[in-house]
């Protein structure tokens, strides 16, 4: 398994939202599956998730990922910080 399995983004905000706006600087290399999820007292996969961000390899500039807000999505606190969190998780990662 590679290092970068398991990485993760983390976008919270005081309110649901359906799309997050990611700076991507620099583009990916490899084959990699990245996946959204929610927080609704466990991590549960985002549903309608679109990933216009291409799991990061879709060149550089700002990207946007989105999905259809759930009615159980439930803040808690990461470092300190209660708030409605996206996590966008490598889930496999493969060397071109």
């Amino acid at each position: 398994m590679s290092d970068t399995v398991l990485d993760k983004i983390y976008i919270g905000s005081n309110y649901p939202f359906w799309q997050a706006q990611i700076q991507v600087g620099t583009n990916g290399a490899g084959n990699w599956t990245n996946v959204a999820y929610y927080w609704n007292g466990a991590w549960t996969a985002a549903v309608d998730e679109n990933d216009g961000s291409g799991d990061f390899c879709a060149g550089t500039g700002l990207k946007f990922v989105s999905h259809s807000p759930q009615g159980d999505w439930v803040q808690t606190a990461i470092l300190g910080m209660n708030l409605y969190w996206m996590m966008i998780r490598t889930d496999n990662f493969v060397i071109e």
